[in-house]
């Protein structure tokens, strides 16, 4: 009788241990679409000109002539770091082209391609400069919070995952990447830090969206 309520006893722990884990991962999936949702917005309200005439256009010159795995993981990885670090370099830009293509493929494409050309040669009027340093003013107030989560980012998501986010193109793989920084986080903290963490990336997110969007709708 004894061998069969240390069974039972047994048999209920795991249940309830598996079953407080089901509950965490079903929060922890809620949690992710939340805040990719939150991310995506944040970043559409970026100024246009970084789309049109901006770093950004390596998303659609990544996207058509880097055909190759290794060279589209490579030249992802610099267009990150030229977003982030590097925004009036062209020495990224460069770097991503070589990637992808051999320099007798550039030097033809390059004559004949107005993407490439938007990359090299940007045409960022004074407006466009001034929504810049309006659109910079509003996220330096969380330049620490919006740094450790490029960190976080950088940590947690591959390639594909970063490149869905920095160029929009994927949401399913977005939520994928926040997914991973909320698994990292929870692992390596206790469950109060990890909702801490939720709430706080919560808060700063909507308060910048709230913002941005009233910045666009002036612009």
């Amino acid at each position: 009788m004894f061998c069969i309520y240390i069974v039972l006893f047994c048999i209920i722990h795991v249940l309830n241990t598996n079953g407080a884990w089901i509950q965490t991962t079903i929060s922890m999936n809620e949690h992710a679409k939340d805040l990719a949702h939150l991310g995506e917005t944040f970043w559409s309200l970026k100024p246009v000109v970084f789309q049109n005439e901006g770093p950004l256009v390596l998303c659609q010159f990544i996207d058509e002539y880097c055909t190759t795995e290794t060279n589209r993981m490579q030249a992802i990885s610099l267009m990150t770091s030229s977003i982030v670090n590097e925004y009036r370099s062209k020495k990224r830009y460069n770097q991503v082209l070589t990637t992808c293509m051999n320099s007798t493929t550039l030097e033809n494409v390059q004559q004949s391609s107005p993407l490439i050309h938007r990359m090299l040669s940007p045409m960022i009027t004074q407006r466009d400069k001034h929504n810049i340093i309006q659109h910079r003013k509003i996220i330096m107030n969380y330049f620490t919070e919006l740094n450790d989560l490029l960190n976080y980012m950088n940590k947690s998501c591959n390639a594909e995952e970063i490149h869905a986010l920095l160029c929009l193109s994927n949401t399913e793989l977005l939520i994928t990447c926040v997914q991973k920084i909320l698994q990292d986080i929870y692992e390596k903290n206790n469950s109060a830090i990890y909702e801490e963490f939720i709430e706080k990336t919560k808060e700063i997110l909507v308060d910048l969206n709230t913002q941005l969007l009233q910045l666009s709708t002036l612009n």
